[in-house]
């Protein structure tokens, strides 16, 4: 008959034994230090000082003091001294230093769940907090450190198709304040909210050329204020000619009657001509309002002032001698025959100031229409007199005190200082302007250009030319 039980090697109580309740004690002692194992240290060598009654211990190989002797062993203390149990294959026990769960294989206590070498398709995974179906993947750590296996390391973020996003969002208590990647098209973006619902563009590089856009532009470190760029454009006559008037004349505003209209079309009477023609009235439409090589470039901006207050539309043409074509037909609805209209802002600047909108220039030679900063431009004058005449075209921001760039015809008698020429006619004069542009035009997405026409009654404005050579964006 055996002796002992053959998993655990329990004793067994023997026939006509005596002093039964000494094996059956020890058979219970090595229960308590066999079932629900929790190891206190696992493959240690030295016995800890102050062990707890009932503590347990995985011995290590080389083991010191009252483990001397027992490598291997599983170690209880009970009753004050240590006992010692061989593990066999497939015991289970936790391993309270490491938080695991351990079997021992035979020879070493090993991980009873392997940690795996692969992990494919999982549908969620959180590490330090839950994951869910949008965030399937979920770390909450100090730091995630991605690195090299050797060479580089790349981190790919890939998108469905062009219009979705594929970006890295940067957000304060879950509100989005960065952002940068491909978001919505395949241009690189960075944009910014100090709220997490507006956005602002802050910079876009184009995928096929590789050219940068700041939107919202660069400012200048030491004053704040935005840093401009100048976009070089065609200057010749008949190209990028927003102004230009070559018929002889006295006195600003200019100022006509109202003949007829007709959709957008409003027909002037014929009116006192100058120059060469001085004294007989003629057509003036494409010669006191709107010339042809303005057309396709710039809108001027008509008053009627017999309405009041004063009422507005914008030339876009003068096919003919007569008749003047506006951009909407809807500004003109209630204009009547009879009326005056000037080309001249009635409250600006003694009404010799005229508004003029750059929209068709900016779409024809950059590609867009913007909110232009201001204007490179070569101007032109000439002007006559018999005496000590002075004339000058300008232009300005927005007609405010001191804000006029000139350029002038003077005789050489004038005190001016400025000479074109000597007796009764002056010679023509090129220079250059630049003007800043600050007023959105009611009518697009430019601001707005005012130039203005003036001469002292001495002499006659001849030619005022204004011809843009580059757009500050």
């Amino acid at each position: 008959m055996t002796t002992e039980s053959d998993n655990l090697s329990l004793p067994y109580i023997m026939p006509a034994q005596a002093q039964k309740h000494v094996t059956h004690n020890e058979a219970i002692r090595m229960l308590d230090g066999l079932v629900q194992i929790q190891l206190e240290s696992l493959d240690a060598d030295t016995p800890p000082q102050e062990p707890a009654s009932g503590e347990r211990h995985a011995i290590g190989s080389n083991p010191d003091g009252a483990w001397t002797g027992h490598p291997g062993k599983l170690a209880v203390w009970q009753d004050g001294a240590w006992a010692f149990l061989t593990p066999k294959p497939g015991w289970l026990a936790h391993d309270l230093t490491g938080n695991r769960i351990v079997v021992h294989d035979g020879t070493d206590w090993t991980d009873a769940i392997p940690v795996p070498t692969e992990l494919q398709n999982l549908e969620l995974a959180g590490i330090g907090g839950t994951a869910d179906a949008q965030n399937r993947l979920v770390v909450a750590s100090p730091a995630t450190l991605l690195t090299h296996d050797g060479n580089g390391h790349q981190l790919k973020i890939n998108k469905n198709t062009s219009v979705d996003t594929a970006s890295l969002l940067f957000q304060t208590n879950w509100s989005g304040r960065a952002e940068f990647g491909l978001t919505g098209d395949d241009d690189w973006h960075v944009k910014v909210s100090a709220d997490g619902t507006v956005w602002q563009e802050a910079l876009t590089i184009d995928r096929n050329t590789g050219s940068a856009n700041f939107p919202n532009g660069i400012i200048h470190p030491q004053s704040g204020a935005l840093l401009r760029n100048q976009i070089f454009t065609p200057g010749g006559s008949n190209v990028s000619t927003i102004w230009r008037f070559d018929e002889p004349r006295t006195g600003f505003p200019r100022i006509a009657t109202i003949d007829s209209l007709s959709g957008d079309t409003i027909t002037l009477l014929d009116a006192p001509l100058h120059g060469a023609n001085s004294g007989q009235n003629g057509p003036v439409a494409d010669k006191m309002f709107f010339t042809g090589v303005m057309e396709g470039l710039s809108f001027l901006r008509l008053w009627n002032i017999s309405k009041s207050p004063a009422q507005a539309c914008w030339i876009m043409a003068a096919p003919n001698g007569s008749d003047l074509v506006v951009t909407d037909s809807t500004h003109i609805n209630t204009w009547l025959a009879g009326e005056t209209v000037q080309l001249g802002e009635p409250d600006l600047n003694a009404q010799r100031v005229v508004a003029v909108d750059i929209s068709q220039f900016l779409e024809l030679h950059t590609g867009s229409v913007f909110r232009q900063a201001g204007l490179s431009m070569n101007a032109g004058i000439s002007a006559s007199g018999a005496g000590g005449w002075y004339a000058h075209i300008a232009a300005t921001p927005d007609a405010s005190g001191g804000s006029f760039s000139n350029m002038t015809s003077a005789s050489p008698d004038h005190d001016t200082g400025f000479a074109s020429g000597s007796g009764a006619g002056g010679g023509f004069i090129n220079g250059f302007l630049q003007v800043g542009t600050t007023v959105q035009s009611p009518v697009s997405n430019s601001n707005l250009v005012f130039v203005r026409e003036y001469d002292d009654g001495s002499g006659a404005l001849r030619i005022g030319a204004l011809t843009v050579t580059g757009v500050w964006a």
